[in-house]
């Protein structure tokens, strides 16, 4: 697997946080070209974004998404979390995969 990211981007670091946490085998890759907008990159990920994974013939962009990647094919430790059912005021959908952290919600009871 390789991840392509910027080391100071708030995307890439919550993906390589799961990565560490996780303990996987991932490589670090700059990206081509040096910037986004680079046509080195472009052919990689037509997005211009970062993060992007690849990984078993796949290139996923988005951390939120990759990050969901991680936890369904590497399930512990667990690193994220998803709402049950977000009640009004809570995170949903995809919005709701979140680093876990000490805070409740008061509708979902979720972690």
């Amino acid at each position: 697997m390789k991840l392509y990211n910027l080391y100071l981007s708030n995307f890439a670091t919550k993906s390589r946080l799961v990565i560490y946490e996780k303990g996987l085998n991932v490589e670090m890759a700059p990206i081509p070209g040096g910037e986004l907008s680079s046509p080195e990159y472009a052919k990689i990920n037509l997005l211009g974004k970062t993060p992007a994974l690849e990984a078993d013939g796949l290139l996923i962009p988005e951390s939120e998404v990759i990050n969901e990647y991680f936890e369904d094919k590497y399930p512990t430790p667990r690193c994220c979390r998803r709402a049950p059912r977000a009640a009004p005021g809570c995170e949903s959908s995809r919005d709701s995969m979140t680093f876990i952290s000490s805070r409740r919600c008061e509708h979902c009871s979720a972690r």
